[in-house]
């Protein structure tokens, strides 16, 4: 009676260890299951961030593009102006006025020699011109410095995008090596616990002839 007593014990230990060797097993196959969902929030989230930063850098390129293409036509603008600036400047407009008074009285203008302009009327071609200049210029200065920026925001884009990239990388191998080491905790439990049932549970079984003495049956 005391042997069945100790035997009946031990199954009652037995389960109960067996019982805690299956929630510790659940928990961790709980625990691998929360790692594999952040693991593909993680990359979900790598994928938005990598999208937006590429969709900043193509919007980026594209006004640096845009500012190209209007700087290319404030020179060719430039040079049209210069030309219209040297006409203006040349022997043809800045002939000497004087030479517009006529022999047929002082009102009267000889249009045979005369081809030029005022210097009112040429100062005031000469500041108009200098005005544009100088707006062009300005226009210039910033146009130079928001190819500047854009250019520091693509730079900005690209090291962001390596640096998350790198980022992601690290803590898809941390989580890989974490559910590497569950996978294999999990596997020396089920061995241990199996172990021990062999060992402990499967081979204290008692047989029909101990049973008898008391006369009984196993049934």
């Amino acid at each position: 009676k005391a042997w069945l007593e100790q035997q009946m014990l031990e199954r009652c230990r037995a389960d109960e260890e067996r019982k805690q060797a299956e929630q510790v097993y659940h928990d961790a196959l709980v625990a691998r299951d929360k790692r594999a969902v952040q693991l593909d929030e993680m990359e979900r989230e790598c994928k938005r961030k990598l999208e937006q930063a590429t969709c900043r850098f193509n919007q980026a390129l594209v006004a640096e593009q845009e500012t190209r293409k209007r700087m290319q036509e404030m020179r060719d603008m430039e040079d049209q102006q210069a030309e219209i600036y040297n006409a203006i400047t040349s022997d043809f407009l800045t002939e000497n006025p004087n030479l517009r008074a006529s022999n047929l009285g002082p009102n009267r203008i000889n249009g045979a020699f005369y081809k030029g302009m005022t210097d009112a009327e040429r100062e005031e071609i000469r500041q108009y011109n200098l005005s544009k200049i100088e707006e062009n210029k300005i226009r210039q200065q910033e146009e130079a410095k928001r190819e500047a920026d854009w250019l520091a925001l693509s730079s900005e884009i690209a090291r962001s995008v390596s640096l998350k990239d790198r980022e992601i990388m690290k803590k898809q191998k941390e989580i890989e090596r974490e559910v590497r080491e569950q996978n294999r905790i999990l596997d020396c439990e089920r061995k241990r616990q199996q172990e021990y049932l062999d060992k402990v549970v499967y081979t204290n079984t008692p047989t029909a002839a101990y049973f008898e003495q008391f006369n009984t049956t196993t049934r």
